[in-house]
């Protein structure tokens, strides 16, 4: 997955490349790809990002959001477009183009809990070596294909737990939250 991040990145690079070079006005761009695993061709995937855009941008007005789709891409399945004025007035200094996360599940308590469940059967491994161990979870929402959030509810969650203490770290804001324990 990192080789296919890393291509999507180098689109989104390109892509804000190509935006100030044909002086489309600055604006947030948040692109879905078709297939999250698949691998693309950054150049092409760029331009074919920059041409819908472009073909869309006439209709686009800066008092809300726009969610565009239903055009044909090989790559691209939604975009989020947000113009880098609202309602005339400036909001944004530079470009930003990138793609959207995709939230498949909010509070994954049981997933959360199997992931503890199947890292509690290393524990007695672990305190062979230390006295006390404490286990770290997460996910990389800027490299997941898929990632999931917690709300503050989705936290007050009690999970049983062998381990000292759990934490969860929620990378894409440099969150680390304590999760309550049995």
């Amino acid at each position: 997955m990192a080789g296919i991040r890393n291509s999507q990145d180098q689109a989104f690079a390109i892509v804000q490349k190509m935006a100030a070079e044909q002086d489309i006005p600055i604006m947030e761009v948040r692109a879905k790809f078709r297939d999250e695993r698949a691998s693309i061709e950054a150049t092409e995937a760029a331009v074919e990002l920059v041409d819908i855009v472009k073909k869309k941008y006439p209709e686009l007005y800066d008092t809300k959001s726009h969610l565009l789709n239903g055009y044909n891409s090989k790559y691209f399945s939604t975009l989020i477009v947000n113009l880098g004025t609202r309602n005339g007035n400036k909001w944004l200094e530079s470009y930003r183009w990138h793609r959207t996360h995709n939230w498949v599940k909010r509070d994954p308590i049981t997933e959360l809990q199997q992931a503890i469940d199947m890292k509690a059967t290393k524990l007695p491994q672990y305190l062979k070596k230390c006295n006390e161990c404490w286990l770290l979870g997460g996910v990389d929402e800027w490299t997941a294909p898929k990632a999931i959030r917690f709300s503050s509810q989705g936290f007050e969650h009690v999970f049983r737990c062998s381990f000292s203490r759990a934490y969860f770290l929620r990378n894409i804001e440099g969150k680390l939250t304590r999760l309550k324990l049995e």
